[in-house]
This record gives C-alpha cells, structure tokens and sequence, in this order.
C-alpha cells in the first residue's frame, strides 16, 4: 500500500512511519524541512521524501499519484504562533488541509486527519466530539476549521 505522511519530520510521523514501514508499507513523507527524523527514516528503501510546504504548492498531484492512505500530520501547533501569525496558521493549518483532501479525493484514499484538543472549549469533564467549538484560540480555531473542511469533503465526495 502506498502512504503519503505529511509533516514527516515529526515526533508523531515519525513513529507512524517506522511502525508503517515494519508493515512493509511503501511511505512518501512530506514536510517542508529535512531534519534527523526524515534523515533516518531514509534509511528504509520503502520511505521516500519531498522537500515541499503543502500549504504553498497548488500542484501536489504530480508527486502524489497512485496513493492508497493520506495522513496529514502537519501543522503549525503552536498558539503563540498562530497568534503572531493569524494569516500563516490559516494557511498552514486550513489550506494544506485542502490541498491534501484533494489529493486524497484525486486518488480515491482514505483520508486520516490529525486535529488537537484545543479544539474544544477548556472545561473539567471529558470532552465529546460533538461539543467542539470555535475556541479564543488560534490554533484550536485553524484545526477545526479544517475539520469541518475534512466532515465537508465527507458528506459532498464520500472521503
């Protein structure tokens, strides 16, 4: 099966991948920067890597073709820099989102979201999907856009 990992250098992508490429899984990780973890992960002959920043690249068709599963990992996760950078985590957050639903719906794959838990507004019980809201947050307001996006691409292509 052929996988695409976005945000590959990570902490959570890279332990994805590893345990992916125990399955023999065929992995292309993508992230904007090469650091240790996409190093090592080079190492296995079924991952390989683009240098790209999805939320930039309008043409991802090229080097995502025939693929079978998208987990789209990345995102800009820090509060303090979605606050300084409204418009960047929009992008980062919302639009590579989109991007990637499209590759996802181009390819006819599953799709596989990562969202946060800031998603939901700060209280003392458990917290249920169905309570997420627009938050006083930056970041937690850019994921849940882009889960509405993802529930969207759901109800209108079946993805």
């Amino acid at each position: 099966m052929k996988i695409i990992i976005t945000g590959a250098g990570s902490f959570v992508a890279y332990h994805l991948t590893i345990k992916l490429l125990e399955k023999s899984h065929e992995i292309l990780g993508i992230d904007k920067q090469r650091n240790k973890n996409i190093e090592e992960l080079l190492t296995f002959p079924n991952f390989t890597f683009q240098r790209v920043d999805i939320a930039e690249s309008h043409n991802l068709s090229q080097i995502c073709e025939n693929v079978n599963v998208v987990y789209h990992l990345a995102a800009l996760s820090s509060e303090r820099l979605c606050r300084e950078n409204p418009a960047g985590s929009l992008k980062t957050n919302v639009l590579s989102a989109v991007y990637m639903l499209e590759v996802a719906k181009e390819n006819n794959a599953l799709f596989i979201f990562s969202s946060s838990g800031s998603v939901y507004p700060d209280s003392k019980h458990p917290k249920k999907e169905q309570e997420a809201a627009f938050t006083d947050k930056f970041y937690g307001t850019s994921k849940l856009i882009a889960e509405k996006y993802c529930a969207l691409y759901h109800e209108n292509f079946n993805l």
